[in-house]
């Protein structure tokens, strides 16, 4: 081989071998989940439910990395991962802290991280349902990729994520991962999320009616028209079981502004418009007749990412909250207000009463 060829191939022989592995690889591990799975049960548990109250938090946690002071590349910021171990720390110690302190009964929590290097492979989801052994708990992944290349000058690397449910209520055995309509292309639907709903089930009496539990996180990066077929497939999905008489409840994060909150419901801001492509609206007609959608809108549950928060600057909205069927009393609605300190997302939560009759 003449010492010109030798320079040729490493210039683009080495490379593209190495493109090639990547490629390769990252098809043989993609994430491929069913239309319909098993949960993943980290731990069982829970006592049988009579009738009465139920408290429930739903948070998107942000995967312990979006603190107060955090920016993401993607909504127009730097960064790409937290800035280091401690960071990650000290955030999802605080975020153990706040659930333990709200004490619901049931937790639908988004953004939860089990492996991954943005989060330096601390296990999220099994410390805090270790953190939380009178509740079962359950894991449904939304973001499993052998490498994420992007940014090209500080890569997210390998990430496994997903949302995840605790509760202190048993569960019948039926605790099962969705997926979400999705419209993702190669090579993008290599390292990207693959979207679902969480959903579990409390038996209410001896005739099999069920309080169905929907824990879910919606499209944010698409041109509108994801964001629609999903919000349409959740909708569909949750008549289906109201029609079987159950009582439904589905709660996270919409990535869709709550009907009747506009975009400057809280005031000014500084975000471009451009950084707020995540953001969906949610069409009221789509709401089914007699079904309510619960949240506070006093105070925002998210704000933006194009840098660390400053309130009257970052743009902040509400796109956290719940959408209840009939039959369900809805007795409080309240934003655990945090300033975003740990999370770009704050704990919701509502109080509801199920009797049964």
């Amino acid at each position: 081989m003449s010492t010109s060829t030798r320079i040729l191939f490493v210039i683009f022989g080495i490379p593209l071998i190495f493109f090639s592995f990547f490629i390769g690889a990252s098809f043989y591990f993609e994430y491929r989940p069913e239309k319909v799975e098993n949960a993943l049960k980290i731990r069982d548990g829970g006592a049988v439910f009579k009738e009465g109250k139920i408290k429930i938090l739903s948070w998107n946690i942000g995967y312990a990395g979006l603190g107060k002071s955090s920016d993401f590349f993607l909504d127009g910021g730097n960064s790409s991962k937290p800035e280091n171990i401690e960071t990650v720390r000290k955030n999802l110690d605080e975020i153990k802290k706040k659930i333990k302190e709200i004490n619901a009964d049931i937790i639908f929590l988004q953004e939860v991280d089990v492996e991954s290097s943005r989060t330096f492979n601390i296990l999220q989801a099994f410390e805090i349902a270790n953190e939380n052994k009178e509740y079962g708990s359950w894991f449904a992944t939304n973001f499993r990729t052998f490498f994420v290349p992007v940014p090209w000058y500080s890569p997210m690397g390998k990430i496994w994520s997903g949302i995840m449910t605790l509760s202190k209520f048993r569960f019948t055995d039926e605790v099962t991962r969705h997926s979400l309509p999705e419209n993702l292309k190669l090579p993008e639907r290599l390292f990207d999320l693959k979207r679902c709903m969480l959903v579990s089930r409390i038996l209410l009496d001896e005739e099999g009616r069920e309080l169905v539990l929907v824990n879910l996180h919606l499209s944010a990066f698409d041109d509108g028209e994801l964001k629609k077929q999903q919000i349409e497939f959740v909708v569909e999905f949750l008549v289906n079981e109201h029609k079987k008489g159950n009582m439904v409840i589905a709660g996270g994060d919409w990535n869709h502004s709550m009907p009747g909150i506009e975009k400057e419901h809280f005031g000014s801001f500084t975000t471009q418009e451009e950084n707020l492509k995540w953001l969906g609206r949610i069409d009221e007609k789509m709401t089914p007749q007699g079904w309510s959608w619960v949240f506070d809108q006093n105070n925002p549950s998210v704000r933006s990412n194009e840098k660390g928060y400053v309130k009257g600057e970052n743009f902040t909205t509400v796109i956290d909250g719940f959408l209840v069927s009939p039959g369900i009393t809805v007795k409080e609605i309240r934003t655990v207000v945090s300033q975003f300190e740990h999370s770009d997302h704050e704990p919701v939560v509502v109080e509801i009463n199920i009797e049964n009759n």
